[in-house]
């Protein structure tokens, strides 16, 4: 990578680190491009150079989260990203376990401040679609080793276990994660069953 290319990858990454101290204070719709541009310390030439308008700038930041996060989780968790929910047996696709759970709190508690941005901006953040994603690859599958097939069924599950999870983290979280991650992750286990037929 050139000197140049660098330096516009760098100002990049703090017109996104701009967006995201300025989206844990307000709505994506209240932000401004000379509010960005000030924070990031650059000027509106220069925004107007990597992006069209501050849609452009959320994408970009969008996928500079995600790839952070699949990289960093990948890491703690051995190569979950590799599995293949489909192919292994049941016992071994109950996903609600320490072996998924604990590197995801870990990232959580790690990175409180992006999670917050993105559970406050979760419509920004494309939540729906990574839910279908989650749904399909993961939830489909596995409630399919434990019978439960229809879609409608899946779906409303599926919803069901998401939200609970959720809750249960946003709490954590709201509490700055001041208890364990195995604690929290045995609340979980405790809510949270597959059913088995």
């Amino acid at each position: 990578m050139d000197r140049f290319e660098s330096k516009y990858r760098n100002t990049a990454l703090k017109m996104s680190q701009a967006l995201l101290r300025l989206l844990y204070e307000k709505e994506f719709q209240d932000i401004s491009i000379m509010e960005i541009c000030k924070l990031a310390n650059v000027n509106r030439s220069t925004f107007y150079s990597h992006y069209q308008n501050t849609y452009e700038l959320l994408n970009e930041t969008k996928g500079l989260m995600i790839r952070s996060f699949l990289d960093e989780y990948s890491e703690l968790s051995e190569g979950i990203k590799d599995i293949n929910f489909g192919e292994i047996d049941a016992e071994q696709s109950i996903f609600v376990n320490e072996k998924y759970l604990i590197p995801y709190l870990n990232y959580v508690k790690k990175h409180k401040y992006l999670y917050k941005i993105y559970h406050n901006n979760s419509i920004q953040f494309g939540h729906n679609d990574h839910l279908s994603i989650l749904i399909n690859s993961v939830f489909v599958p596995i409630f399919s080793k434990f019978g439960v097939k229809d879609e409608k069924i899946v779906k409303y599950m599926s919803n069901y276990y998401v939200s609970g999870i959720t809750s249960i983290i946003d709490e954590w979280v709201k509490n700055d994660c001041v208890d364990d991650v195995m604690f929290v992750c045995e609340i979980i286990n405790l809510c949270v069953r597959v059913p088995i037929n």
